[in-house]
């Protein structure tokens, strides 16, 4: 899709942008989740962080819109196998919209492959600290060789 090209193309001169998402239906604050958004930052990047719980609970489609309105350059996400099939959908509608996704997380980490076949553009395996400064290099200075070593 166009977005995506453009996007790789055009982000050296402004402020990356990502949605990151915890689709999975939590009680408390995923500190890991947390940290990952920290490192973002700290790299320079606008982050927008959405976390789905069990009082105030949005579907698939709902996330969908709000991601479509922010309008980020990266929508990154964290989940485990509970509710894979809705969030493999919510990761090939984004991919078809043109956003660049990225996803972490327990089930990533084990699947790899398979989220990568189900509509995200790149996988963080294991902790993420390293492999998201990695990919803030390589994403905004095309420092490829940073982001290959724990990044699928």
């Amino acid at each position: 899709m166009v977005k995506t090209e453009e996007t790789l193309k055009s982000i050296s001169n402004k402020v990356t942008k990502i949605v990151m998402v915890f689709p999975n239906p939590i009680a408390t604050i995923p500190s890991g989740f947390m940290y990952a958004a920290k490192r973002f930052r700290k790299n320079g990047f606008e982050v927008k962080i959405l976390i789905n719980s069990f009082l105030d609970f949005k579907t698939m489609d709902e996330y969908y819109e709000e991601i479509c309105q922010e309008n980020p350059d990266i929508v990154g996400f964290s989940f485990a196998t509970l509710n894979l099939l809705e969030i493999y959908r919510l990761q090939k509608m984004l991919n078809k919209a043109g956003f660049v996704v990225i996803s972490g997380g327990p089930h990533p980490t084990i699947c790899p492959d398979e989220v990568l076949k189900n509509g995200a553009h790149f996988v963080v395996i294991g902790e993420g600290e390293i492999a998201i400064d990695g990919f803030c290099n390589w994403f905004i200075g095309g420092k490829i060789n940073e982001a290959k070593k724990s990044i699928s």
